[in-house]
């Protein structure tokens, strides 16, 4: 992961003004560079910690307020790939303009493990399925 270049913690590209014109800030962006095995790579590692592969697989949470008059908030993950049938043990998904829709997810089914990566498809969910289905019966 030697060529890796990761500017901001959240995944977004890094925001910076240039300068200004006519009254308004001319901004420059720096997008967060990986290949595909790296962003596997730095999965397969992020995984490996229970309660981030808790956290990522999981597919509702009620989230309590501290308020004095307490308020559930009802979440749902969006990751469509939790409300299949598939042996989902953590996922990701991204997006930015530049990257487009991106998803890494890790399979665990029985003794196999897979890390599937899709960068840049409007159709990241579907590709990651139907390359799982592909890796569990070829590997």
């Amino acid at each position: 992961m030697s060529q890796v270049k990761i500017y901001t913690p959240s995944g977004l590209d890094y925001k910076f003004v240039l300068g200004r014109k006519d009254g308004r800030e001319l901004l420059g962006k720096k997008p967060n560079i990986a290949t595909a095995e790296d962003v596997a790579a730095l999965a397969e590692r992020a995984f490996s910690y229970p309660l981030i592969a808790e956290i990522s697989s999981t597919k509702t949470y009620v989230m309590k307020s501290l308020n004095p008059k307490p308020h559930e908030y009802h979440l749902v993950s969006n990751d469509k790939l939790l409300r299949t049938n598939l042996p989902v043990a953590g996922a990701k998904t991204g997006f930015t303009n530049m990257a487009g829709k991106c998803i890494v997810a890790f399979f665990k089914d029985n003794e196999k493990e897979h890390v599937v990566v899709v960068l840049n498809t409007p159709h990241h969910f579907k590709a990651a399925e139907k390359i799982y289905r592909w890796a569990s019966k070829t590997f």
